[in-house]
């Protein structure tokens, strides 16, 4: 986004005029200042601050699952009722209702959801058949913000937390934000774009979650931070990635994987949630766990591994990417893009030979 920079000087006539500008600008922006103010604190502080600051735990937004400040994902294949999750999601943190059974501890019972896919007509329907169930009253569900116009939406988001703070942002889709001109593969360029997102949630003390795609390929495999869509620059910004995953034998089934967890015990990442789909489109906890070792095909294999990476490249080539910048994109060599391509032909060529 690029600024526009006003060469225009106001010079003030008078010493008084000058004040009176400055005291009525200092009295349209107190919030504003205030939070410039914390931020500059909270963006430096030293070891001695940090080990006296009263907090003795990662403070939660939803118990358990959601930290309070920082970058969130779920992930997941197409109609697996991700939105549906999420807007479950945002009702529960302004009603200050549970979400799945987990305690929500919101501050200022807002949140806003930015909908780059569904219309407000479409999302006024689906609201209403969730609500049947979730019961938020109307007066709660004023705190709950929808934005449909995603240009220049940090300022958009930036102002509206600026006017109303807020305590969950939730953003779908990312790839629909993530700007034209930049390669969903190319690490440094994701990074660089959900780092000012990253600082946006330090400074107002909020949570930011993002609904993002996974892979193809990754529909039947084991969960994974992994298979979400694109570079692995994504995965790293986030400091939770979840994950839902449906299965073929019962339609209104689904799991709910801690992909990754950093301020989660290790015990917690190994079992997903059992979650039931209702009619109304809401979410319920059966209270089972299950093992994340048996949900999907485990990737064992070094094939399966080498045919992803092949697969990933020709998806890059046949979007109009050389080589090149392939390599570039994923951080290896050219020959190494030669070597895997050839490797993988000589396993198919060889394999095809034992069979005649």
């Amino acid at each position: 986004m690029e600024a526009k920079i006003n060469t225009e000087v106001a010079i003030p006539q008078n010493e008084n005029e000058s004040s009176a500008t400055q005291s009525m600008q200092e009295s349209i922006n107190p919030q504003k200042q205030e939070v410039a103010q914390q931020t500059n604190a909270l963006m430096s502080m030293n070891g001695k601050e940090l080990l006296e600051m009263q907090s003795q735990s990662i403070d939660m937004l939803v118990d358990g699952l959601i930290q309070r400040v920082g970058l969130v994902s779920l992930i997941g294949s197409s109609d697996t009722g991700k939105s549906s999750l999420l807007r479950q999601l945002a009702c529960c943190v302004v009603g200050g209702q549970d979400f799945l059974g987990m305690k929500t501890a919101p501050m200022h019972h807002r949140a806003i959801y930015v909908s780059s896919e569904d219309e407000s007509g479409s999302l006024s329907v689906l609201l209403k058949k969730q609500n049947k169930d979730l019961k938020v009253p109307l007066e709660q569900m004023e705190g709950l913000q929808f934005v449909f116009d995603t240009y220049k939406l940090l300022e958009t988001l930036e102002q509206a937390v600026l006017q109303e703070p807020c305590d969950l942002i939730i953003i779908d889709a990312f790839a629909d934000i993530f700007s034209a001109s930049n390669n969903l593969y190319n690490t440094a360029e994701v990074r660089s774009f959900l780092q000012d997102y990253a600082l946006m949630a330090q400074r107002h003390r909020l949570a930011i979650l993002f609904l993002h795609h996974t892979a193809k390929r990754s529909d039947s495999l084991q969960p994974s931070k992994h298979n979400a869509l694109g570079s692995q620059g994504f995965e790293a910004k986030m400091r939770l990635v979840l994950e839902l995953k449906v299965l073929a034998e019962d339609a209104s089934e689904r799991y709910l994987c801690i992909d990754k967890g950093n301020y989660l015990p290790y015990e917690q990442k190994q079992k997903a949630m059992v979650l039931n789909f209702t009619d109304n489109l809401t979410f319920h906890s059966t209270g089972k766990r299950v093992p994340i070792t048996a949900i999907g095909q485990k990737v064992g294999s070094d094939l399966e591994t080498l045919k992803n990476e092949v697969e990933t490249i020709e998806a890059l080539h046949e979007q109009g990417h050389s080589y090149s910048m392939i390599a570039d994109e994923l951080g290896i060599g050219i020959s190494t893009i030669r070597n895997k391509k050839i490797k993988l032909q000589r396993i198919i060529n060889s394999s095809s030979s034992k069979k005649n």
